[in-house]
């Protein structure tokens, strides 16, 4: 996390504030970082007592935000000198940009591409760009779907139209979410590749029983495609066809009951949060969706690179 924070307080741009938020952590890495940084008054440490995740630890730090920009940088991160104003200079170009992503390349391995940009294809499969490709591929700024939660930046405005992250994810999806909703609100989302941040994904992660990234993944997944698709493709596509097929995947093929029941044990929890589930569809539905149809604008169809790199679920 000092590394992360000392490539921040480094960065080129002249105006800014870094909000830290300490979700609830025991190793006594932020009494650390008060240490090191207490000389530093761009810095702002928000002590929260537990765990409440990545969606809604974010929020907290939302709600104290006072720029015109807000960035989401996960602390398994370093930023290049200049990758502040780069977002910046993107953002300012044009009033109907609402989100941009900084090119995420691997920490341990900076010629690896660890993400430029994230995609949804019509059979709801998510799935991050350029993936483990060569770090030179993905150099232009191009249009994406969604940007990623790991070094996104987002209009402030835009959050307040949209509304923020979905505290009901707790952790992963929760970034597509939100970029669902900036998309169906008329705004383009942009890949930033002069904007370099380098990633050590999965790093919190990693550090969780299997099981638990599994029920998230599942759960949100199922969200996430309730709440935003139209009507019709949410019955053309079925989510629930779809997850049967890897449930019985996890029985037949990968010999893997546990997965099983721990995907189960998601379905369940959607059934029985159905009703605050659909009534935020109808919020995103009917007050920020667009007259004309979204779903061939937004979604991709599918194709090798998706068949081959999307997250499962």
């Amino acid at each position: 996390m000092s590394s992360c924070l000392t490539s921040v307080l480094n960065s080129s741009y002249p105006d800014f504030e870094v909000i830290l938020v300490d979700n609830g952590s025991k190793d006594g890495s932020v009494e650390l970082i008060e240490n090191m940084f207490r000389s530093d008054r761009r810095l702002k440490i928000l002590k929260l007592r537990k765990n409440i995740g990545f969606a809604a630890g974010n929020n907290v730090g939302i709600a104290h935000c006072t720029g015109n920009y807000i960035v989401f940088l996960n602390n398994d991160t370093i930023v290049e000198k200049n990758w502040l104003c780069e977002l910046v200079k993107i953002m300012e170009k044009n009033n109907d940009i609402g989100a941009v992503q900084s090119k995420l390349l691997k920490m341990d391995n900076p010629k690896i591409l660890d993400s430029a940009g994230d995609f949804v294809d019509y059979y709801g499969s998510v799935y991050s760009r350029g993936k483990g490709e060569n770090e030179t591929h993905y150099d232009q700024l191009d249009k994406i779907f969604s940007a990623r939660g790991a070094a996104m930046m987002v209009k402030s405005n835009v959050l307040k139209e949209v509304g923020s992250f979905d505290p009901t994810f707790f952790m992963i999806y929760e970034d597509v979410d939100l970029c669902w909703r900036i998309n169906l609100k008329g705004y383009k989302i942009f890949y930033v590749p002069k904007s370099i941040v380098y990633h050590f994904s999965e790093a919190t992660t990693v550090k969780l029983n299997n099981k638990f990234p599994l029920f998230h993944r599942t759960k949100n997944w199922l969200m996430l495609m309730l709440k935003n698709r139209e009507l019709k493709a949410l019955i053309r596509y079925n989510p629930l066809i779809s997850l049967l097929g890897t449930m019985t995947l996890d029985l037949l093929k990968r010999r893997d009951p546990e997965s099983l029941l721990t995907r189960l044990r998601a379905v369940v929890w959607v059934i029985q949060n159905l009703p605050q589930i659909w009534s935020k569809r109808l919020f995103i539905q009917k007050i920020l969706k667009t007259a004309q149809s979204t779903e061939n604008r937004l979604l991709i169809k599918n194709d090798f690179a998706s068949l081959t790199k999307s997250i499962t679920f």
